[in-house]
């Protein structure tokens, strides 16, 4: 049931979010807008100046497009936004979906680790170590076999035994020379965890 309830509150945020992202998925440069009134600002005194300076001939001549170019820089100096073109924000619905998708995902998982003995203060880090998996192409199975040996899940299982547990998992992940870094961090989070734990 608990699971039910939590796919229907990331449908509805999910949902709000793509509702947002849609009402405030355009916006104007207004620097632009600032350019185009300038323009046709200069424009517009350039051709009273040609109409006031020209011979006749040729003022009749260009009359017809005369007016008409006065008339659309007439426009585009008191309508300057229609003028510009309007950029895409930065948030794009696929993005939204994406992350409303690695959060189901990341929910999944979470519901799959043993969780007696996890403190509700630990919830987030541990959703976020699975989210990172995540975004280095772990295998699910993978994270939830390494996430079953920390310290957080599994306070009973010995340290060595599950540094080693982790490490074998990591190793199938690790970029060269980011093994050793990756498991001295876990040795020294496991130990700071048990001298904490014991004090």
């Amino acid at each position: 049931m608990r699971v039910t309830k939590l796919g229907d509150l990331m449908r509805t945020v999910s949902n709000e979010v793509q509702r947002i992202a849609l009402r405030e998925d355009v916006s104007v440069d207004h620097e632009q807008i600032g350019a185009v009134v300038a323009a046709a600002s200069k424009l517009a005194a350039a051709v009273k100046a040609f109409k006031e300076k020209a011979p006749s001939g040729a003022i009749h001549a260009l009359s017809g497009e005369l007016d008409t170019m006065m008339k659309t820089l007439d426009n585009m100096a008191t309508n300057p936004a229609s003028y510009v073109s309007r950029e895409r924000k930065h948030v794009k619905l696929a993005a939204v979906r994406e992350n409303a998708d690695r959060d189901s995902e990341v929910e999944r998982i979470f519901n799959r680790l043993p969780q007696e003995h996890l403190d509700p203060h630990d919830v987030s880090m541990i959703k976020t170590q699975i989210r990172s998996k995540l975004d280095s192409d772990w295998d699910p199975n993978d994270i939830v076999m390494f996430m079953r040996n920390t310290e957080e899940l599994n306070p009973n299982i010995g340290e060595e035994e599950a540094l080693a547990r982790m490490t074998r998992i990591a190793q199938r992940y690790a970029k060269p020379g980011a093994m050793h870094e990756r498991t001295s961090t876990s040795v020294n989070k496991r130990r700071a965890q048990r001298r904490r734990a014991s004090v």
